[in-house]
């Protein structure tokens, strides 16, 4: 296990590179994302090339919270999402979420202030892997 910290730019660096604490990082392969205000909220995604799963990571950095409709185009995904967040809920650990609903080609989640939420989108060609993350 990683040494306990409150530090955020340690909590940011392990969103990228084991967001999970099992060594499952951001991606390989970049993907185009972008919000209507990066000020406020801004996306970055990528394509894991081995399994083609896609993360996706939101940064609110207002001060208030921020719910959003994220669209996904060109992607198939399973219905659910995985979610990993840290927030001043918990400053000392990144913190697996309820998942979200993957529905229409969207999702629709609220970012609280000053977070980093990360989440994990699974090819539906790729269904079968999502029960091993039970």
């Amino acid at each position: 296990d990683p040494p306990v910290t409150t530090d955020p730019g340690a909590h940011a660096f392990r969103m990228f590179l084991n967001y999970d604490g099992a060594g499952n990082g951001f991606g390989d392969t970049s993907v185009s994302a972008a919000s209507t205000d990066q000020s406020q909220l801004a996306v970055y995604a990528a394509q894991q090339t081995s399994d083609s799963k896609v993360a996706v990571i939101v940064i609110n950095k207002s001060a208030s919270a921020i719910s959003s409709t994220m669209t996904l185009q060109n992607f198939s995904s399973a219905p659910i999402v995985r979610v990993y967040r840290y927030s001043a809920a918990n400053l000392a650990a990144i913190v697996a979420q309820p998942d979200a609903t993957f529905g229409a080609g969207q999702i629709t989640t609220s970012y609280p202030a000053e977070s980093i939420s990360l989440l994990v989108l699974i090819p539906l060609s790729g269904v079968s892997d999502w029960q091993k993350l039970e």
